[in-house]
């Protein structure tokens, strides 16, 4: 189902007038764990209705995925504004059954206060994510695994879904995708052995529907990341944005709001931006 949700638009409003309302309610949680080298951990925050989590799993140096003598990671940052990230990372020096995964989820609740039903949108900015493989050594095998996905739910109803999933031997890896398309690029880089896809940046509207005056509704918006890996000598990494630099690298950022549309058309991010970043 490649860019088939029925709901979702790469355009906005050209002459709409927004009408933002506080939302009622945010909650936030973020998780990080997994196993690797026979190394259990796990980092759950929140929920939370303010400010931002950072969960984190660290399994010391020489285990990282870009830098060898670096650490092993899993990390989630989910901030109440809707900015988050998801990352993990390694290259189990003694692996056995290996994963680890990160995930953050948004929860906004919301009623309609207005005299009149009013349409309502979520509107959603997505950094390029990536997955990637390692084979450090001389034979590849096949039991690696990276993975990323984006959902967004309406009281509990998809109504938005990216996933992608990359799979070993690194130096043939196969990419399975569910959803809407980022538009993955196929890079290598066969000296270090690193193998993988870029996926594009992703703006648009999602519509919520017309809401009744008095009716409550929730949006919930979630970024996971996974990885496997079952023998030694390879690695696997999958991230959405830097967890650690919100501000400057999200992986995803939205909102919902209440418009009046006077006009449609087409339009880039440069338009839909201004509605929301501060």
């Amino acid at each position: 189902m490649k860019r088939a949700v029925a709901l979702f638009a790469l355009a906005t409003l050209a002459a709409t007038a927004s009408v933002s309302h506080a939302v009622d309610s945010i909650e936030i949680r973020a998780q990080a764990s997994g196993l690797v080298s026979g190394v259990p951990l796990a980092d759950t925050q929140g929920p939370a209705s303010s400010d931002s989590l950072l969960a984190s799993a660290n399994w010391g140096p020489g285990q990282g995925f870009n830098d060898p003598t670096g650490s092993a990671v899993a990390q989630a940052a989910q901030h109440t504004d809707g900015r988050s990230a998801v990352l993990v990372e390694a290259i189990p020096t003694d692996p056995s059954g290996d994963f680890q995964n990160a995930e953050t989820r948004w929860v906004g609740t919301m009623t309609h206060r207005g005299p009149v039903a009013s349409e309502y949108v979520y509107e959603f900015f997505v950094n390029p994510p990536q997955l990637a493989l390692r084979n450090a050594c001389e034979n590849p095998f096949p039991s690696t695994l990276a993975e990323y996905e984006i959902t967004v739910k309406l009281d509990g109803q998809m109504i938005f879904q990216s996933k992608a999933t990359l799979t070993g031997p690194a130096s043939s890896p196969q990419l399975v995708e569910v959803g809407t398309d980022l538009g993955g690029t196929f890079f290598n880089q066969p000296v270090a052995g690193v193998y993988g896809y870029q996926f594009g940046s992703y703006d648009g509207l999602l519509s919520l529907g017309y809401i009744q005056p008095a009716q409550t509704f929730q949006v919930e918006a979630t970024l996971r990341v996974r990885t496997e890996i079952a023998e030694s000598c390879t690695g696997a990494k999958a991230n959405i944005g830097d967890p650690l630099d919100l501000s400057g690298d999200p992986g995803v950022k939205g909102r919902f709001f209440a418009v009046g549309v006077v006009g449609v058309e087409n339009s880039g991010w440069s338009e839909i931006k201004s509605l929301y970043r501060r």
